[in-house]
């Protein structure tokens, strides 16, 4: 908190140093208090809901925006005199000698500011979920020329619907694999081999423990242990667990069973003794040919060896069985986080950020743009299918508009 307080106002400074502003002797460069912001916001009418989307953000940047040095001193004041005198429906401003009486003091930035603002912020009159959202330039003039009858200024070329803009995330580097190193002496048989402690282990796991028809006893005994305590192995194995031999005599202790696991793909680590999950996909690579959509999914590490991966992902097979990018295939673009991307299929058009690629499918999930939880699963498009897409684009989002940078 101490660390943001000074970046605050460190850049508050330095934009006053150097931002070119006509006029002398006035305070032009400030940084609004945040209790008055919210001061502001409540005395002006713009209801803030945090849970429904990400559109709030922009009320407090209007509020900002809309706050003078003028108008944070006169609140300042009042504020000051609220807290060391007891209210009585009227306040006195002693430098101005003004009555402030408690709501008419507050002066509205203009006429209907409330009613313009959560119209042009959420589409919708007072931003109320119930009403259908005004999405397009010509919904939302249409809006405001019905609800501000009174204020045709609300009304002009530039209107157009909010959109949230994300920064794209174009790191390369990140998480290697994950920390979990497994056996690989059976990796071309597609499994590897894991250690599990018992602390760790579950029924579903059980299921796949090594050389279980060797070891039946073993066996129904972690697995009689496991469903007296209704799964839940940290109170199964709270004390130690041990083997017992055919006299009934108790033997070793059990610490940990291995169990095998499904590896189709990995990192090799400790000299190619070991496998470990990848971890960062850090990138996208978009491919076309034949009106279909290929994705080749790159990994930090592979970035860190300078390997340039070739393989596009095919649902539910073989990284080994992946399409391979030859000079056949067009490459269109690359995928990042938070790249803002347009996506037409036969029933349905997504424009939304990339937020990731399943490499066992091959879809892909596409957040909204202000992550409106009332559209897919909290705001987000999962397993949406690409390879068949009408049109895949990769866009840019300016002030004012949503434009095609790689359209296909």
């Amino acid at each position: 908190m101490n660390d943001t307080r000074y970046v605050n106002r460190f850049l508050c400074q330095f934009v006053a140093d150097h931002i070119l502003l006509t006029g002398k002797g006035k305070r032009r460069v400030f940084a609004s208090n945040g209790q008055i912001t919210n001061l502001l916001r409540g005395f002006w009418g713009l209801r803030k809901v945090r849970t429904e989307n990400d559109r709030h953000h922009a009320l407090d940047a209007v509020v900002v925006a809309c706050s003078t040095v003028a108008m944070q001193q006169k609140i300042t004041r009042f504020v000051r005199y609220k807290e060391m005198n007891a209210f009585d429906g009227k306040t006195i401003d002693k430098e101005t000698g003004e009555v402030l009486h408690q709501k008419a003091h507050f002066p509205q930035p203009w006429e209907f500011f409330a009613q313009e603002v959560m119209i042009r912020v959420f589409g919708k009159p007072d931003g109320k979920p119930e009403f259908e959202e005004a999405d397009t330039p010509e919904k939302l003039r249409t809006l405001l020329a019905e609800k501000l009858s009174s204020r045709p200024e609300a009304v002009h070329e530039y209107v157009t619907p909010l959109f949230v803009s994300r920064a794209p995330n174009r790191k390369m580097s990140g998480q290697g694999h994950m920390e979990t190193v497994k056996s690989a002496k059976r990796l071309d048989e597609g499994i590897s081999v894991l250690r599990v402690p018992l602390t760790q282990l579950k029924l579903k796991g059980l299921e796949k423990m090594v050389n279980r028809e060797r070891e039946p006893k073993l066996y129904d005994a972690l697995k009689a242990q496991l469903e007296t305590h209704k799964d839940d192995p940290a109170k199964a194995f709270a004390e130690p667990f041990y083997k017992y031999d055919k006299a009934g005599s108790r033997t070793q202790q059990v610490k940990a069973v291995r169990i095998e696991q499904v590896q189709k793909t990995g990192v090799w680590v400790r000299n190619h003794n070991g496998i470990a999950d990848n971890a960062t996909m850090v990138r996208v690579d978009v491919f076309e040919k034949g009106g279909k959509y290929y994705l080749v999914p790159i990994y930090s590490w592979q970035v860190a060896k300078g390997i340039l991966p070739d393989r596009a992902v095919v649902a539910f097979k073989d990284e080994e069985d992946w399409t391979v990018m030859d000079d056949s295939f067009e490459f269109r673009f690359v995928l990042y986080a938070n790249d803002l991307i347009k996506l037409t299929a036969k029933k349905n058009e997504f424009l939304g950020y990339f937020v990731s690629l399943n490499r066992a499918t091959g879809a892909i999930d596409i957040r909204t743009h202000d992550t409106d939880s009332t559209k897919g699963k909290n705001g987000i498009f999962q397993s949406v299918g690409v390879k068949t897409a009408l049109s895949f684009q990769k866009t840019k989002s300016t002030n004012s508009a949503k434009k095609s940078d790689h359209a296909v």
